[in-house]
């Protein structure tokens, strides 16, 4: 099992980083973020190589499922909630329904029932899968 929490983009949903002012500013950090996540994630997945048994990735990936990071972890897995969730699959409270939390399963483990949780502890919803190894 992989716990992970990949590099955060230290973005404050208070700043406005969509003005002339603050957009080089925004762009920089994402770069930044962006480069430490995928040095993360190699060397997540060269660790990956090296076993035989199944696996779970999960965690605070600090990004959308339209990125890189994810597109490379998910490599082999499925994602619990596409499998085992409903609705928007919102893990963190933003304006937006956005998921940056996730859970991967190998796909010889059965994911059966996906969860999320109104409880406010952090910014993110908690989330909870049942597996079938």
């Amino acid at each position: 099992m992989y716990n992970i929490h990949l590099e955060s983009l230290k973005l404050n949903p208070n700043d406005d980083y969509f003005t002339q002012e603050n957009s080089e500013k925004f762009k920089r950090r994402v770069e930044k973020a962006f480069k430490i996540q995928a040095n993360q994630v190699f060397l997540i997945m060269a660790h990956q190589e090296k076993i035989a048994h199944k696996s779970i990735i999960c965690g605070d990936f600090n990004n959308t499922a339209f990125s890189y990071v994810y597109h490379q972890l998910r490599k082999g897995k499925n994602d619990a909630f596409e499998v085992a969730g409903k609705g928007f699959g919102q893990t963190y409270d933003h304006k937006l329904p956005v998921c940056i939390d996730y859970i991967l399963t190998d796909r010889r483990i059965l994911d059966n029932n996906f969860t999320t949780y109104d409880l406010k502890f952090s910014e993110h919803i908690h989330v909870m899968n049942r597996l079938n190894c």
